[in-house]
């Protein structure tokens, strides 16, 4: 079972390089390709950050760590954080932060679209669609049975089709058209 982020916002732990764990070096070293002992910043989970406490500016580097975290889209704004974040540490750096922020907004839009699913569920039930959609099971079913070629006899079979009715008419009666 996956899982997902509950937090709006990473979580930054501050370290020094002696207190980096084993999973943490073989972190830096195998997937972002840098020596522990140029350590500025590198993740534990999907929302923990972890940054060396020992560099120079630390409190303006963890501010624009907070702030690039907290951006929801790479534009200008974003890079004028990445170019100054770049300037006070390095270029690989730069690179491990954005690898970071990319899986970041990765896991806050699963989290954003569970959110989603879960308000959309409330709403069904509250608005009885459920004992609606059971009265449409069957109406489903054939949908999918004439998508997928069930009853055309050729021998192809092609369940993208199928889904895409099923689909479809969902879609048409939450709109009202059926």
């Amino acid at each position: 079972m996956d899982k997902l982020t509950t937090l709006k916002r990473p979580e930054i732990i501050m370290v020094s390089i002696p207190q980096l764990t084993a999973m943490d070096k073989y972190r830096l070293l195998h997937i972002y390709e840098t020596r522990p002992s140029q350590f500025i910043i590198s993740c534990r989970k999907s929302d923990v950050i972890i940054l060396n406490r020992d560099m120079e500016k630390i409190e303006e580097i963890l501010q624009l760590v907070q702030d690039i975290m907290d951006r929801r889209y790479l534009n200008s704004l974003t890079e004028k954080m990445l170019n100054r974040f770049r300037d006070l540490t390095s270029d690989e750096a730069n690179m491990i932060i954005l690898s970071i922020w990319s899986a970041w907004r990765a896991a806050r839009q699963q989290a954003e679209m569970k959110e989603q699913a879960e308000w959309m569920i409330r709403e069904f039930k509250r608005n009885r669609l459920t004992s609606k959609a059971r009265k449409s099971k069957e109406m489903l079913k054939m949908l999918d049975y004439i998508g997928t070629g069930i009853y055309e006899g050729n021998g192809k079979y092609d369940p993208d089709t199928g889904r895409a009715y099923c689909y479809m008419y969902g879609f048409m009666q939450g709109a009202g058209l059926l």
